[in-house]
């Protein structure tokens, strides 16, 4: 494609102002990074400090890449020299800045479809005040469980005032007793989605530490968290189901537009805004298994999900003896309260990890079948074949 662009010389760096241990982070600086490497020497990257904008006015500056904007930044920002991206949606657009964002209605969205797939028919969304990200998500949620015919709650994060010192456990409290009128007033199989990782695994935590048989019949889904070698991310919550934002499509977008475009006068005066779709959805112990309101039930099933992702032989009587029941019973409260067996649920599982290793590893066919379980690539090609209709490859290349 023909460059736009003024000589190579004169758009030599762009300056990437994001924190490389948070997630978004590190898929942002993926997608820049593999998009870059296609136009050097044109284009390279320079790491920046993320709490500072304050760069040199570097006539070789292609542009920049900035986390978020504060009202003082909206005003400042449009008047750089070079085109500046802002990725996160914490305010309405501002013109003269580029606005590479995530469609967080669609996220909303893909969080209540994955909880109605496991069963849900009631649903919480607690998302953050006067953010238009955690607005447009807790839309879309609302709107998704609506339509699907389910009924809905949301909240915002409540302001909690402290009285004494500030530190995370006293806070962590004050947000846990502010939540508990809600959280008691819930049915107990309820699905849950916060607007992020930290307000997801915040409200793991309060189920955890006060409302311990609810922990395991509800199910939570936040938004940007790791635990997946995928997205090589290092914050992680390894048992937090989350939606994928497309975050690493938006780093290449952005590289696309500076070598294609790449100059101040290319950025309409009234700035520009494109969305991009999440990857999906990965499914973790918060939401293992099919919505249940028995605890022992809840609690099996999770450790099932746990105990398939070890790619270990898991049998009932072993399910059984984790929660301290007899086979017998167990099967009894999953006759009651879940779709299958228990054994059916150990291989609905098995097949949920091989999906999404399938669609997001590069792992062999073979290597698969022996990370979730089976005796071997035969026997794994035939089990999916039964459920999917197609063979691993093939439905490997048709995911991708």
């Amino acid at each position: 494609m023909k460059s736009k662009t003024q000589p190579a010389e004169a758009h030599r760096f762009l300056s990437v102002h994001y924190d490389l241990n948070q997630p978004v982070g590190v898929e942002l600086w993926r997608g820049l990074k593999e998009e870059a490497r296609k136009h050097r020497p044109v284009l390279e990257l320079k790491l920046a400090d993320p709490r500072h904008v304050d760069i040199p006015q570097n006539k070789r500056c292609a542009g920049m890449v900035v986390p978020l904007h504060t009202p003082d930044m909206s005003r400042e920002l449009p008047d750089r020299p070079y085109p500046v991206f802002v990725v996160s949606h914490t305010l309405d657009p501002t013109p003269g800045l580029l606005h590479f964002m995530n469609d967080d209605a669609a996220v909303g969205r893909l969080a209540a479809d994955h909880l109605w797939e496991a069963g849900y028919r009631s649903f919480w969304g607690l998302g953050y005040a006067n953010k238009c990200f955690s607005e447009e998500r807790l839309q879309g949620f609302a709107r998704e469980v609506e339509r699907r015919g389910g009924t809905v709650r949301t909240d915002v994060l409540p302001s909690v005032t402290l009285e004494e010192s500030w530190s995370p456990g006293v806070y962590f409290e004050k947000v846990a007793e502010a939540l508990a009128p809600v959280l008691e007033a819930l049915p107990p199989d309820t699905g849950i989605f916060g607007t992020n990782d930290w307000l997801a695994g915040m409200i793991l935590d309060i189920l955890e530490r006060y409302y311990p048989e609810r922990r395991h019949t509800s199910g939570v889904i936040g938004v940007d968290n790791g635990g997946d070698s995928r997205y090589n991310w290092v914050d992680a919550r390894p048992e937090l189901s989350s939606v994928i934002p497309g975050f690493y499509a938006i780093g290449q977008a952005i590289v696309r537009w500076i070598t294609e475009f790449g100059r101040k006068e290319d950025v309409p005066a009234e700035g520009l805004v494109r969305r991009f779709s999440p990857v999906g959805t990965v499914g973790r112990a918060s939401t293992a298994g099919y919505a249940c309101a028995h605890p022992v039930g809840g609690r099996a099933a999770r450790w099932i999900w746990e105990q398939v992702q070890t790619g270990e032989p898991v049998q009932v009587k072993d399910v059984a003896a984790y929660v301290k029941i007899s086979p017998r019973s167990l099967e009894r409260i999953f006759a009651d309260h879940y779709p299958c067996g228990v054994k059916e649920m150990i291989l609905r599982m098995r097949m949920d990890l091989a999906k999404q290793l399938l669609r997001g590893t590069k792992d062999s066919v073979a290597e698969v079948a022996f990370r979730c379980g089976f005796s071997g690539q035969s026997v794994f090609g035939r089990v999916f074949r039964e459920r999917e209709g197609s063979t691993p490859r093939d439905w490997r290349r048709q995911s991708v």
